[in-house]
């Protein structure tokens, strides 16, 4: 995880399988995220259906929600995929 100066948070996350994965384990909650996909195409969702295809390149963007709700697999079984998440914590 690296914090920026300004608040804002980003964490790295490299599948290690093609079950579906949390982006984080922890309570992340967030007023802004995008989640970029950065190796291997990906599709994400909630915990029961990860349906939302996100390819090489592209980044899904959210407001006001918890990271460890969000969970990420594969496209393709055996390409790991490689995602960043660019968040700012939400403000209590």
């Amino acid at each position: 995880m690296v914090e920026y100066s300004r608040g804002m948070i980003s964490v790295e996350r490299t599948m290690a399988s093609d079950t579906p994965q949390r982006v984080v384990e922890y309570d992340a909650w967030f007023s802004d995220c995008n989640i970029h996909c950065l190796t291997n195409p990906l599709y994400y969702g909630s915990a029961g259906l990860q349906a939302a295809p996100l390819p090489v390149g592209a980044y899904a963007w959210f407001r006001n929600g918890n990271l460890k709700d969000v969970f990420v697999r594969n496209f393709t079984g055996g390409a790991n995929g490689t995602i960043v998440a660019v968040y700012t914590p939400m403000r209590r």
